[in-house]
């Protein structure tokens, strides 16, 4: 149901990739680095912040279980989704972030890096070399579909555009 939506509301840029499953060994060692370095975004440790994540998967038609989500102590403004499946992903954000923003604002946020994950964007090889102009415009095109699910997450134009600036300036 997730992936019917995001892909329903992908920007038209944003070319579609088969969806092809990479070895997901690699995704423990991420659960496990960040259980060691950061803090599990969980009910029974953090309601608060478990209890918007949980909005955002309802709003975006997901399972809570299939992302493990993390904080973790940083001064720079960072979120990141890592994935090399189609089933489970990791989501991460600094510290930083999570005091900058408010709820609603997190909310955006949460629901842009998890698009990541429902269009399959880490399941594609990037060259980090390519500047080109076409890689650019791709890039960018993938931003703006996982911006889209971002203002499904937080169900305001408003906060979105709230978030974008706090999180660019």
């Amino acid at each position: 149901d997730a992936r019917l939506l995001a892909r329903s509301i992908r920007f038209s840029g944003d070319s579609q990739i088969p969806e092809v499953d990479k070895d997901s060994g690699g995704l423990q060692h991420v659960r496990g680095m960040f259980s060691s370095q950061g803090l599990l975004i969980d009910p029974a440790v953090t309601p608060g912040l478990a209890g918007l994540m949980a909005e955002v998967y309802q709003r975006l038609r997901m399972p809570n279980e299939v992302v493990a989500a993390y904080v973790y102590s940083s001064s720079e403004l960072q979120a990141s989704c890592l994935s090399n499946s189609t089933s489970e992903c990791v989501t991460t954000f600094s510290s930083a972030l999570v005091n900058l923003l408010d709820d609603k604002e997190l909310q955006f946020v949460v629901g842009h890096e998890i698009g990541h994950f429902l269009l399959s964007h880490g399941l594609v090889h990037v060259d980090e070399d390519d500047e080109s102009p076409e890689q650019m415009m791709q890039q960018r095109a993938k931003e703006i579909s996982a911006d889209r699910l971002g203002l499904l997450a937080c169900d305001s134009l408003d906060v979105a555009v709230r978030a974008m600036m706090k999180t660019a300036s």
